[in-house]
């Protein structure tokens, strides 16, 4: 009985060391994405490209999720909105990206726009969720917009790009928006 015990115990603790590395390596991950799209969307069209990417993270994470024992959706309603966060947060987001990297955008203006998300989100959760967001905040937030339209201000121009790359980019803007906010929504117990 002790043994299990101990077992158990040692478990626990290789988890929460492992926890510990999560946000390092999230980070690490989501930084090199626009390099990977870059790098790989010369050889694949985006929503193959995006497949491929799907698969391969899938074989890491399950073992993964199943190693933690993550929480898995139970019922068929958690599952419904775990695949919706999914749609938004990964294929509508990813999808628009590679789509607008695809189509001539440069991966660092892409990121640039999509990188709009924090401020569109706090004024969409302020307004549908009644979020208190502080003046600091908002002065960060203001911030943080004009440096990215200044950096951006002097590249975008529809004549450089298609507007289908453009349109593409800004889909993956409100996806990983709207994805943020149906998460904090409807999956607020669940790993989506």
């Amino acid at each position: 009985m002790k043994e299990r015990a101990d077992s158990t115990q040692n478990t626990h603790a290789d988890t929460t060391s492992l926890i510990r590395f999560a946000p390092a390596v999230f980070v690490c991950l989501w930084a090199t994405g626009f390099i990977g799209g870059k790098l790989g969307l010369p050889y694949a069209e985006p929503l193959t490209f995006l497949l491929i990417r799907f698969f391969v993270v899938l074989s890491i994470l399950i073992p993964v999720a199943l190693l933690m024992k993550a929480p898995w959706p139970t019922t068929r309603q958690e599952w419904g909105h775990t695949a919706i966060a999914g749609l938004l947060l990964h294929a509508g987001y990813l999808g628009g990206v590679f789509s607008a990297i695809h189509r001539g955008m440069p991966a660092g203006v892409t990121s640039l726009i999509v990188g709009l998300q924090p401020v569109l989100t706090a004024i969409l959760a302020a307004v549908w969720f009644k979020d208190k967001i502080t003046r600091r905040q908002w002065l960060g937030l203001a911030l943080g917009f004009v440096g990215v339209a200044l950096v951006v201000s002097g590249k975008i121009s529809l004549n450089n790009w298609e507007p289908k790359a453009f349109a593409a980019a800004l889909l993956a803007l409100v996806s990983i928006t709207l994805g943020t906010l149906y998460q904090k929504r409807y999956c607020h117990n669940l790993i989506c």
